[in-house]
């Protein structure tokens, strides 16, 4: 099972969802805030269970980066943009519990066999923006090292 299989259709989040592997660093997504720099702005991003989950509860909290603006050239497009690097070390994904494993006729199952995430900018001023959501699915260590 990977995310891949996930049917998004029918959740109202507009993200992507990414495979954790507990126990290994995830630092390969990459999001770009374009024609504006904004590289003194705080980034902050949790995951939890659940959307409803307003306790201390959480799963993990991202680190960053530091943010830095410029051109951007990703190989079939050139641009100006604020680039955010969110990661969570090895330590960090060893502790999130693995998601549920689901048969393919199961739906997406928020808590079961998907977490949510989000991940937001803090201004200078304390605005808040939201730069990304979605679902995260956790795949359980098998080498123990």
């Amino acid at each position: 099972m990977t995310c891949r299989d996930f049917n998004l259709d029918n959740l109202s989040s507009p993200g992507a969802c990414y495979a954790i592997e507990q126990g290994i660093n995830f630092n390969w997504l990459t999001l770009y805030y374009q024609n504006q720099d904004i590289s003194n702005y705080t980034p902050v991003g949790q995951i939890r269970t659940n959307y409803a989950d307003l306790s201390e509860n959480i799963l993990a909290t991202f680190q960053f980066e530091p943010l830095i603006y410029g051109t951007v050239n990703t190989g079939t497009e050139t641009f100006e943009a604020t680039v955010i690097r969110p990661f969570l070390t090895h330590d960090q994904t060893q502790t999130i519990p693995a998601t549920r494993n689901r048969t393919a006729s199961d739906r997406v199952f928020i808590g079961r066999n998907a977490f949510v995430y989000d991940i937001k900018l803090i201004s200078p001023t304390g605005e808040r923006l939201l730069l990304t959501r979605g679902l995260v699915q956790v795949i359980p260590d098998v080498t123990r090292i």
